[in-house]
């Protein structure tokens, strides 16, 4: 592997050796998985990598109704 220098600020830093303590991890290893996690969205600003996996973070976080395909009363109208 190759080394970088990087400058960060107080409170970056900081909430880095919070999250590698928490973790017990180094801050190396945390800082290259947040790069990684960064660096998934391609340069012109779109996302790689599946549907599901770009919306895991909101999958089943909505209330409503489940599924309105199969409830005759909500199909009453469908085609016309």
């Amino acid at each position: 592997m190759k080394n970088i220098a990087v400058k960060l600020p107080e409170d970056l830093l900081g909430r880095l050796d919070a999250v590698s303590k928490r973790r017990a991890q180094g801050r190396s290893s945390v800082v290259r998985e947040a790069l990684r996690r960064f660096l998934q969205t391609d340069t012109d600003g779109s996302a790689t990598g599946s549907f599901a996996q770009q919306a895991a973070g909101v999958a089943g976080c909505f209330k409503g109704l489940h599924d309105v395909s199969h409830a005759p009363r909500h199909m009453k109208a469908y085609g016309r």
